[in-house]
This record gives C-alpha cells, sequence and structure tokens, in this order.
C-alpha cells in the first residue's frame, strides 16, 4: 500500500511548496496591504524562518476553538520537521500557523482578504461572466456540460499558486482538448434521470467560485431542488472559499461589478439562499488534515442523500485518494475503497472530481498516456494546464 507524498526530498513539488512556495505566501500576507499588527508580523516571520531552515514541527497555542482537534491530530506527527513530514498535514498546519498568527478566531483579520478582492475586481472575471452568459438559452445538457468545464477551468485560479492562476481559464479552445478523464456524458446523465439535491466541495473564491456558482444556478434551475456549497469555516490556503465569500460574490453579482448579466444570476441566487435551495454548509473538518474516508456522519449524512458530490480542487483529490502519488494504470476505485472501511464511502453518491492538476496524485489514467505525457511536459501533474472531470461510482 503505497505512502502519502512527504516533503523530505522523495517528491519535488511538495519540498519546494515548503521551501519556496510558502515562504512566498509569508511575504505576500505581509505585505499585502492588510495593516497586520506588530506581534503578528513578528509571529509570521518566525513561521517563514522555521520554513526555510526545515525546523522540527510547532502547533500553534490556546485560545482556539479547534485547539484539542489539532492536538489529537498533531501527536502522530510530533516528532517530525517541515522538511521531513506528510504533506497533507503539514500543509494544513502552515496555513493554520497564519490563521493563529493573525488571532483570526478573536480578530475576523481574513490575512488574505485584499488578494481576494483583488481576484474579486479583475477585468478576466467580468469577461468570464458575460461569457457563460451567453449560455442561458442552450439547450440544459450542452449548458451544463460547458458549466461543468468553467468550474473546472476556473480551479486554475488559485491564488496560493500564482503560476497557474496566470493561466486563467484557458482558451476556449483548449479546454476539452487539455482534458485527461471526462466522465461529464455520464453525470449529464445522472442529473437528467435522477432528480434531487448536489453537494458542491467547493475550493477556491474569485473566479471559480464565480464558475461554482454559476453552475449551483444551473442546478437549482434543473434539479428543481437544492445546491449545498460545502465551504471552510475559516480562510486558509489564500484564497479557498468561506461562507463570507459565498455571499460576497453574490452581492458582487447584483451590484453589476462583473457586469449587467450577472444581476439577473446575483439575484436568483440570492433568491435560492433565502428561501433555501441554495444552501451553504461550512465545517472545520475541510479546514483540517483529515481523509476523506474521515468523513464526519454530519456532513455523510448531507452527502447520502444527494444524487451526486461534485469534489472541487487539489486538495480535495489529495484528501480523496490519501494525497498518494499512485502509479499510472491504478484505477480510482482502487485509491478509494482501500480507505473506505473508516467512512463507508460505499453508501456515498457518485463523487465527480473536478481540478486542474497542480500536485502529483492522479489514478486512473493509463500507463500509455503517462509516459506520453512524461516526455512531452515533465510538469504535467503540477502546472496547472491539465484537468480531469473524473467520476468516482462508490461501491465500484
Amino acid at each position: 500500500m503505497p505512502n502519502p507524498i512527504r516533503t523530505d526530498g522523495s517528491n519535488r513539488f511538495a519540498r519546494d511548496s515548503i521551501a519556496v512556495r510558502y515562504p512566498s505566501i509569508i511575504d505576500e500576507t505581509i505585505h499585502g496591504g492588510s495593516d497586520l499588527p506588530s506581534a503578528a508580523v513578528r509571529e509570521l516571520a518566525r513561521l517563514r524562518d522555521e520554513l526555510t531552515t526545515g525546523a522540527p514541527l510547532r502547533l500553534f497555542e490556546p485560545p482556539a476553538p479547534d485547539y484539542d482537534v489539532w492536538v489529537q491530530r498533531f501527536a502522530r506527527y510530533a516528532r517530525d520537521a517541515w522538511l521531513d513530514t506528510e504533506w497533507f498535514f503539514g500543509d494544513h498546519l502552515f496555513y493554520r500557523r497564519i490563521l493563529q498568527a493573525v488571532r483570526w478566531w478573536e480578530t475576523g483579520t481574513d490575512p488574505y482578504a485584499m488578494a481576494k478582492e483583488a481576484e474579486y475586481l479583475s477585468p478576466r472575471l467580468a469577461e468570464l461572466m458575460r461569457e457563460v452568459g451567453g449560455f442561458s438559452q442552450s439547450d440544459p445538457s450542452d449548458r451544463l456540460s460547458v458549466l461543468l468545464l468553467h468550474s473546472l477551468w476556473g480551479n486554475r485560479v488559485d491564488l496560493s499558486n500564482r503560476e497557474t492562476a496566470r493561466l486563467g481559464i484557458g482558451d476556449p479552445s483548449e479546454r476539452d482538448s487539455r482534458l485527461l478523464l471526462d466522465d461529464r456524458e455520464a453525470v449529464i446523465r445522472r442529473l437528467g434521470d435522477t432528480r434531487g439535491e448536489v453537494s458542491i466541495v467547493t475550493d477556491n473564491a474569485g473566479t471559480e467560485l464565480a464558475m461554482d456558482l454559476v453552475l449551483a444556478d444551473a442546478l437549482i434551475a434543473l434539479q428543481h431542488t437544492a445546491v449545498y456549497l460545502h465551504v471552510k469555516m475559516h480562510p486558509t490556503y489564500v484564497s479557498d472559499a468561506t461562507s463570507e465569500d459565498v455571499r460576497a460574490m453574490i452581492a458582487l453579482f447584483r451590484s453589476g461589478s462583473t457586469g449587467r448579466e450577472s444581476v439577473g444570476l446575483g439575484d436568483r441566487l440570492r433568491g435560492a439562499l433565502r428561501e433555501g435551495r441554495l444552501r451553504l454548509a461550512p465545517d472545520l473538518y475541510w479546514n483540517l488534515p483529515y481523509w476523506l474516508a474521515e468523513l464526519p456522519p454530519r456532513i455523510a449524512q448531507l452527502f447520502e442523500r444527494s444524487v451526486l458530490v461534485i469534489l472541487k480542487g487539489d486538495a480535495n483529490y489529495r484528501r480523496l485518494v490519501r494525497d498518494t502519488d499512485w502509479p499510472p494504470g491504478a484505477p480510482l476505485a482502487e485509491a478509494v475503497s482501500l480507505w473506505r472501511p473508516t467512512a463507508e464511502l460505499s453508501r456515498l453518491p457518485p463523487i465527480l472530481a473536478l481540478r486542474s492538476l497542480k500536485s502529483d496524485p492522479l489514478a486512473g489514467i493509463s500507463p500509455e498516456r503517462a509516459d506520453r505525457l512524461d516526455r512531452s511536459d515533465p510538469q504535467w501533474r503540477t502546472n496547472g494546464r491539465y484537468g480531469i472531470a473524473q467520476l468516482h461510482r462508490s461501491g465500484a
């Protein structure tokens, strides 16, 4: 049974994230215009030094409502260092340390607020909203297929990874050709044949969240029922969406700042939120270094009554397959089934993973195609240029 990716140099991207990318995120947070107090700046600088020197992992201190949960999880990594630990755990601890440095639970200071606001007002977002507005009269199946694709490529715009964020949603002529796995047709058939709730586990605020909300609007119209948006309880991963980000995006639509085509969308979403057809499901679980096999019953119950779960982004895919670099040819069902006993994932509905590839874990790709990609683009697993719309049928 393969082990989760580590930061010890056995995986280059994980190592570079700890040693290079995360210190840069700290510098951007300090100088990002958030007007942080000197104590927060000192604590962030201390964290940056720990990362670059590979110091031992250190847990934050209370007050913190999630402290006991973190203490329990931290116990198995207490002897690890930043440059020799499981990346999934170190990843989450890094962002939680940033949140503690700014004392978010006390002050409400979002350390990434300026970066998010700049993304909300980007011309790119207004252009995309005009583009998706043109699909409103399309055949429902065709429209759903396109909106799933927009939701997928919106995942590139991840403010924790500036290189992929610069790619934007990409040229329309490349969106299909860059898909390595595409199960949209099976998903659309299911949504057409089975009415019911849909759960979307969100990833980034900004462009990606806008595309998710356009998709949610279409699903509400198609399903005549509720769409649940599962969001983070607190800011993390720079641009990951919280309930506040969803409300801010709906307000932005209604203001017309993203184009007059968005005003009606914003009004419909606000109405759906008020009437319970659009539901927000913030949960601390999504902020913690837990695998999907450790899904708590409160979320599993929401998933079980959904006809489809849409799992957005890299971190959630890593959560699904235990952040393991699976060898080409390993089927997704195998990667997931190894962890099933804990959460009884077989009871869940089909899960559609929508992501642009920004980390190594990937199950279900053929060895032949992986070999061709290795030769033509050695960084294909991490550079965000490729994506998947991959369906996992629970019980398979």
